[in-house]
C-alpha cells in the first residue's frame, strides 16, 4: 500500500509533518520522528510518543498497511526477529512482554484504532499484571479466539503475553483504546488511560518525556 498523506506514522519514512489536531502539532511532531531504536527492512520499532507505562513500544511497518493481520506472510519473519528483540530487552528488568493492537479492515473501517497505519503495541509487565489484564479483557469482551482467521474480516482486538497463545476478539462496537485504558487501570496509571492527555496535560507530559529520554540512545 502506499503513504496515506494524513498519516502520522507513513511520515517517520520521508520526513514530512504529520497531520495532527492542532493543539498536538508542536507536541508530537518531534517525538513522532525521535528514537528509532530498529530501523529494518520492512519496520520500524520506536518508543509510543504517549507512553501507557513506561518501556511502551511500537512496532510500525514502513509501508502503509491497516493492521498487523494484513501485513504479507513475507514480513512477518522480521517481525517475529523484532518482537523477540523486544522480549529479550525487558527480560533484562525481569518483565514478561505484552503485545497488543486494535485493529482495522480497510481504508474505510477505522476500527477503533486511533491511527490508522498497523502498529503493534509492546509494554514490560509482570506476570501477575499480566494475567489480571487477560483475566479482565475476558471479563469485558467475552472468551476470545486464538485462531486469526476468525477475526481477519472484521475490526478486531489482539493481545497476546510473549510465550502465550495469541487472543482475537472481534470488535464490532469499536472499543476506543480498550487495552490502553485496560492497562492504565490495572498500573494505577489512571490518567494515561487516553493517549491525548499525556501530552495536553503538563504532569503527565513530563513524565512522558522523562520515560521517553531513558530509551533515547537504546537500540535493539
Amino acid at each position: 500500500m502506499n503513504k496515506f498523506d494524513d498519516c502520522e506514522f507513513c511520515s517517520l519514512k520521508d520526513g514530512s509533518e504529520p497531520t495532527l489536531p492542532r493543539d498536538l502539532q508542536l507536541l508530537c511532531t518531534e517525538r513522532l520522528q525521535q528514537n528509532l531504536m530498529y530501523d529494518g527492512a520492512e519496520f520500524y520499532l520506536k518508543p509510543d510518543i504517549s507512553p501507557v507505562v513506561k518501556g511502551h513500544l511500537l512496532i510500525i511497518p514502513k509501508k502503509h498497511y491497516f493492521s498487523i493481520l494484513s501485513l504479507p506472510i513475507k514480513d512477518l519473519e522480521e517481525l517475529n526477529l523484532i518482537k523477540q528483540k523486544i522480549i529479550d530487552f525487558y527480560a533484562k528488568e525481569n518483565k514478561l512482554c505484552l503485545f497488543f493492537e486494535h485493529g482495522c479492515c480497510g481504508e474505510t473501517d477505522t476500527g477503533s484504532s486511533c491511527i490508522h497505519h498497523a502498529h503493534l503495541h509492546s509494554i514490560p509487565i509482570s506476570l501477575d499484571d499480566g494475567r489480571n489484564i487477560m483475566r479482565e479483557a475476558i471479563r469485558l469482551l467475552g472468551m476470545p479466539n486464538t485462531n486469526m482467521a476468525e477475526v481477519e474480516n472484521s475490526t478486531y482486538l489482539f493481545m497476546e503475553i510473549a510465550g502465550s497463545s495469541s487472543l482475537y476478539w472481534k470488535d464490532l462496537i469499536m472499543r476506543s483504546q480498550f487495552f490502553r485504558i485496560l492497562i492504565s487501570e490495572t498500573f494505577g496509571e489512571f490518567q494515561r488511560s487516553r493517549w491525548q492527555n499525556c501530552i495536553i496535560n503538563e504532569k503527565e507530559r513530563l513524565k512522558s518525556e522523562i520515560w521517553l529520554k531513558e530509551l533515547r540512545n537504546v537500540k535493539l
